[in-house]
């Protein structure tokens, strides 16, 4: 289970603060089931909006060598944007991401991934990388970002394991 706050660099508008909260579960090895939910509000032109997104998905990873892991997730995905004053809109698609996860020392571990966002009316490719710290056997510390044609984003966060 990880939460964090993010900071999302959007081309076309003004920067967005928000937060996100991560699930995910291994029924057995090599394989998981995730669920995130993120939210980001912001401010144009003296209207308030928000943008939220629910992703549910599964990963598969494939161990490359005693630190390295090949890993691979498709996801089903729900993006909302909520206009004070104009609606909203939703769209529905999906997000696939393939990278490594790279055990650096005994308590550091890099992600590196490449994914690809299809939505009603958009297609997004991105790149992203994120840091995981082991504060103890149970809390991580996260940073992560990543970048895309749309915008940019930076967050970190905490996580707990079961």
């Amino acid at each position: 289970m990880e939460a964090g706050w993010v900071h999302v660099f959007p081309d076309q508008l003004d920067d967005l603060d928000g937060y996100y909260a991560h699930l995910s579960y291994s029924p057995v090895n090599n394989v998981f089931l995730f669920a995130e939910w993120g939210q980001a509000f912001g401010s144009e032109f003296g209207a308030d909006y928000d943008v939220s997104s629910l992703e549910l998905g599964a990963g598969v990873y494939v161990p490359v060598c005693s630190t390295v892991d090949f890993v691979v997730t498709g996801a089903a995905l729900r993006s909302e944007v909520d206009v004070d004053g104009f609606g909203n809109a939703d769209e529905w698609g999906f997000d696939a991401s393939a990278g490594f996860r790279i055990r650096l020392a005994s308590k550091l571990e890099l992600g590196l991934f490449y994914g690809f966002t299809h939505l009603d009316a958009s297609d997004v490719s991105s790149g992203s990388a994120g840091l995981v710290y082991g504060l103890t056997d149970a809390v991580d510390l996260t940073v992560r970002g990543s970048f895309s044609e749309d915008d940019q984003q930076l967050g970190v966060g905490i996580r707990y394991n079961f």
